[in-house]
C-alpha cells in the first residue's frame, strides 16, 4: 500500500512519555501491556464505533502489539470517523483518519536515533510491500518520527509547577514513530471497510518487523553495530 514520510507532522518539542490527560474526560496514557482489558473501553475516539469491524481489528492489533509476542508497544492513538474532506490524493468523498504511535518496548532503543530510524525505515518498507491491492484512493499511511522525553529512563525531575526539568543530553530523550492513517470511501460503510484493510496491513507489517527485531535487533548494541 502507499506510504510516505511526513515531515510536516513533526512536533517542535519533545512530548513527555507517559503523557497525562490533555482535557477533562481524557484518559491520558494507558499502559495496555499491563492492562489489556482496558483496550476496548479506554479509547474515547473509538468506543462509539465498536460495532465496526475496523475498530475491532484495531483493538486486536493493540492487544497483539502490546502483548507478549511483540517487542513493540503503542503509546497514543486517535480517530475521526468518515466525513467530507479536501485531500487531493483521493477523489472519494469521505475520509476516516487518525494516528497510532509505535515504539520499541525497550525504551533505551528509542533513545538511539539509529534504532528509531531502523524501525521507521523497515516498517515503511514492509508496509509499502503489503496490501498492494489497496490503492492510494482507498488508503494511505504517513510516517513521522516525533521527539519524546521518556520519563522512566530520564535523569530529570518534576518541578513544583508541574513541569519536568532535565538536561539537553538526558538519556530519556528519543523518538517515537507516529503512523497517521487515512481511509476513503464513497460512503461510511466503504470508508470503514477500507479502514479495516489499512489496519490489517499495519498489523501484518508490525508483526514482520517485530519478528525481525526480536530475532536480531532488540539489543541496542546490535542495532547500532549492524542495523
Amino acid at each position: 500500500m502507499v506510504v510516505y514520510y511526513d515531515r510536516n507532522r513533526t512536533y517542535p518539542e519533545a512530548r513527555l512519555y507517559p503523557y497525562g490527560p490533555s482535557y477533562p474526560g481524557d484518559s491520558g496514557f494507558v499502559d495496555f501491556k499491563h492492562n489489556p482489558e482496558l483496550i476496548r473501553t479506554a479509547l474515547e475516539d473509538f468506543r462509539r464505533f465498536n460495532h465496526r469491524q475496523a475498530v475491532q481489528t484495531f483493538y486486536d492489533f493493540l492487544s497483539w502489539i502490546n502483548g507478549s509476542d511483540s517487542c513493540l508497544e503503542t503509546n497514543d492513538c486517535a480517530f475521526r470517523p468518515p466525513e467530507p474532506h479536501q485531500n487531493p490524493i483521493s477523489q472519494l468523498p469521505l475520509c476516516a483518519y487518525g494516528r497510532v504511535y509505535v515504539l520499541f518496548r525497550d525504551l533505551r532503543l528509542n533513545s538511539s536515533r539509529k534504532c528509531s530510524g531502523w524501525l521507521c525505515e523497515n516498517l515503511m518498507r514492509v508496509l509499502n510491500q503489503t496490501g498492494a491491492e489497496l490503492s492510494e484512493q482507498q488508503g494511505v499511511v504517513g510516517f513521522t518520527l516525533n521527539p519524546s522525553l521518556q520519563i522512566s529512563i530520564s535523569k530529570g525531575s518534576w518541578r513544583n509547577d508541574g513541569s519536568f526539568e532535565t538536561d539537553a543530553d538526558d538519556p530519556g530523550f528519543g523518538h517515537h514513530l507516529m503512523l497517521s492513517f487515512w481511509a476513503y470511501g464513497n460512503n461510511e460503510d466503504e470508508s470503514f471497510h477500507n479502514l479495516n484493510r489499512v489496519f490489517e496491513n499495519i498489523w501484518i507489517a508490525c508483526r514482520s518487523v517485530s519478528k525481525h527485531a526480536g530475532n536480531s535487533f532488540c539489543n541496542r548494541e546490535e542495532i547500532e553495530e549492524g542495523g
